[in-house]
């Protein structure tokens, strides 16, 4: 803001070195481009913060590929219950389980679902194969996988926008997305179906749900 702060005090100077009849349309003329110049500013400061949030989420990405724990977020999830059969045995749960691994959700509810994925003691096979086409469909989605998550993170419009979208198939996503597929569409008919989780800021539901599919 210290360049605009110097545009604010050029314009003071100009608008009083100006002759007379000239100090109405200078000053509509500085006010236009110091607007101007504030827009821009904010769109820049938008399009850093962007890519600092796109470059976390690749970086936890290769730390994913190399196993790399020191560089994924901290487990959600510390310890399973002790009579659950198998989750201690097979490091399903812990700072260096499985979960923690493939936890691309955004929020404490996502991750508690994928848990329970996880850990359900009697499989079905159907919803397996119905998350598995899900994930095939993502798969190479690479870039609007990104750019989904940026979105559950950082809803634009605020909580009612994802919301609306997430009730309404026919009505805009809250951010460009490039060809959700039928993932994203599977992702809204079984919420709502009734499997809801409550939206709150920093989250988007339907982002969160197709995140979830990658991590089946």
């Amino acid at each position: 803001m210290y360049g605009s702060a110097r545009s604010l005090a050029g314009g003071v100077l100009t608008f009083f070195a100006v002759p007379a009849g000239l100090a109405l349309p200078a000053a509509v003329l500085w006010i236009g481009a110091f607007a101007a110049a504030v827009v821009t500013h904010r769109r820049v400061c938008d399009a850093a913060v962007r890519t600092r949030e796109l470059d976390a989420i690749k970086q936890a990405h290769l730390a994913r590929m190399l196993l790399a724990w020191d560089g994924l977020p901290p487990a959600r999830h510390t310890a399973a219950e002790p009579e659950h059969p198998y989750a201690s045995d097979l490091d399903i749960i812990g700072p260096h389980g499985l979960l923690r691994l493939i936890d691309t959700t955004t929020s404490a509810a996502g991750s508690a679902r994928l848990r329970d994925w996880l850990l359900a003691g009697t499989p079905d096979s159907v919803m397996i194969a119905r998350r598995q086409a899900l994930v095939a469909e993502l798969r190479p989605l690479r870039t609007f996988r990104d750019r989904l998550t940026m979105s559950a993170r950082r809803p634009a419009g605020g909580e009612g926008t994802l919301q609306a979208w997430l009730d309404d198939p026919h009505s805009a996503p809250p951010v460009p997305l490039a060809a959700p597929g039928r993932a994203c569409a599977a992702g809204r008919d079984q919420r709502r179906a009734g499997d809801r989780l409550p939206v709150r800021r920093g989250r988007g539901t339907a982002a969160v749900y197709a995140c979830r599919c990658t991590s089946c």
